[in-house]
């Protein structure tokens, strides 16, 4: 397939890269076709760019990387279309600027299971904050989301 988008122009992955969504993410509910994209100039950043509106990308990390004893609470019946035993998730939290800062929303992760290309966006169960202020040495990541 072959996708143009504002941020990276023409790209092409095969159709077995897109990642089905079958909820949508929040506030995007219609939009279930998804590609994750490394950065090639921040290896801890990823962009989810949707496959039919070429504006539509978020940029995502590994709140692992932020956060040394980050462990993801989520009831069960969340993981519906992404859970399969023994099959590890990618876990990724959108990253914003609020106020001048870097935030991440750790309540409510997208977590991917690469095996069965399906994805979902999730409410934890536990108090995580939706604005998680990064430290001032991720200042890389400021430029590029």
């Amino acid at each position: 397939m072959q996708i143009q988008t504002q941020r990276f122009g023409i790209i092409e992955r095969p159709e077995e890269a897109a990642i089905n969504f079958p909820s949508g993410i929040f506030g995007f509910e219609r939009q279930r076709s998804w590609l994750l994209l490394g950065d090639s100039e921040h290896g801890s950043l990823y962009w989810l760019q949707n496959t039919e509106k070429s504006d539509l990308s978020f940029p995502m990390v590994d709140p692992r990387e932020f956060i040394a004893d980050y462990s993801l609470h989520v009831e069960r019946r969340h993981l519906d279309h992404v859970f399969a035993i023994g099959e590890p998730l990618i876990v990724l939290s959108v990253l914003t600027h609020y106020d001048e800062k870097l935030v991440l929303n750790l309540r409510n992760p997208i977590l991917i299971n690469p095996k069965l290309s399906s994805g979902r966006q999730v409410v934890t169960s536990d108090n995580r904050p939706i604005q998680y202020e990064l430290p001032a040495a991720t200042a890389s990541l400021k430029q590029t989301a």
